[in-house]
């Protein structure tokens, strides 16, 4: 079953995404970079490919081996960004997508709307939010959870 995410911004989406993303996400315990060609303006949609070289067991159930291949689907229409990630997704996938849409939503003072919950979210009770949902997954388990792809290079 596909997860889905909303962010409904109340102003645009920040031109400089790519570099703002990874900065919001060092207090979670992540590094990583966003690939160099993305620019939410000209971004046609589909996966986002992330480097994730560091991110905590608590967001992912295992340890880390980095540089990893993660990202998700993102697309934006106006002032909204729309996240998906499909069944079979990892935990490092999952995670990326839960709390990019809930920095968005605070870079944006958007709403984080989940459709599965039917709730939606603001400020820092996105970031509480995505965090549930992340430990909810990791509680549920299953089969490819922990599987992590080798980063190589940017193709």
């Amino acid at each position: 079953m596909a997860f889905e995410l909303t962010v409904a911004g109340t102003h645009s989406i920040p031109a400089n995404l790519s570099e703002l993303w990874p900065e919001a996400l060092r207090p979670h315990g992540i590094a990583c970079a966003i690939h160099p060609g993305f620019s939410p303006g000209t971004w046609k949609g589909g996966f986002l490919p992330f480097r994730v070289d560091a991110m905590p067991s608590t967001l992912i159930g295992t340890e880390l081996k980095a540089p990893a291949l993660s990202g998700f689907e993102v697309n934006f229409r106006g002032d909204s960004a729309f996240f998906r990630s499909a069944m079979g997704r990892t935990s490092t996938e999952f995670a990326l997508l839960c709390l990019c849409a809930a920095e968005l939503a605070c870079m944006t003072d958007g709403v984080y709307r989940d459709p599965q919950s039917g709730k939606d979210h603001q400020g820092e009770d996105a970031g509480t939010a995505a965090l549930a949902e992340i430990k909810g997954l990791l509680a549920c388990g299953g089969r490819g959870l922990l599987t992590q792809h080798p980063f190589s290079a940017w193709t």
